[in-house]
């Protein structure tokens, strides 16, 4: 395992920057709370290009590129928790002209987002998780990229603990 920065962990909620339009409600910790729904919205910060993905799916992005991955969990209940995991997982093969290859990878710290509630109970219905990531997949000497990947599993959970998790790959090609 290789221990290289490969992101920018920048746990912010983008509830806050979108406060006027967040969605108030009770917190609702009773058998009848609906569990939280994940989806994914993930932008190539050099090109602009974005992709909204529901529940659990894979992108491509290009290699040496940043990516900004927000993880979006709503439930009419409140979420109380976003997290992607204790670890995300960064791996990618380099190969010789010899076709020797070296499998490498990068364990990266997860992140998480909570909320919770105000002086009336209440809470926002959306909670946001906020991370960059880079495809800047290294090579040792005598070795060249041949493709990668960075895997992010998110978990959102409720007030009443009933959660949901998805799964996101980020493919990165030679």
């Amino acid at each position: 395992m290789r221990s290289i920065s490969f992101r920018v962990t920048l746990a912010v909620g983008l509830c806050a920057l979108l406060l006027g339009c967040a969605t108030q409600t009770m917190v609702n910790s009773s058998a009848s709370a609906v569990a939280p729904a994940i989806s994914w919205i993930v932008q190539v910060v050099d090109t602009g290009a974005s992709t909204t993905i529901n529940g659990s799916g894979s992108v491509t992005a290009p290699r040496g590129s940043q990516v900004r991955v927000f993880i979006h969990a709503k439930s009419p209940s409140g979420v109380k928790t976003v997290t992607d995991g204790t670890f995300v997982d960064a791996t990618w093969t380099c190969v010789s002209s010899g076709s020797l290859a070296q499998g490498m990878d990068a364990t990266l710290a997860g992140a998480t987002q909570s909320q919770t509630p105000n002086a009336q109970n209440q809470v926002d219905e959306d909670l946001v998780l906020f991370q960059v990531f880079s495809t800047g997949f290294d090579c040792n000497p005598g070795f060249k990229y041949s493709g990668g990947s960075i895997d992010i599993d998110a978990k959102a959970t409720n007030f009443a603990n009933k959660s949901t998790t998805a799964s996101l790959s980020i493919k990165v090609p030679k």
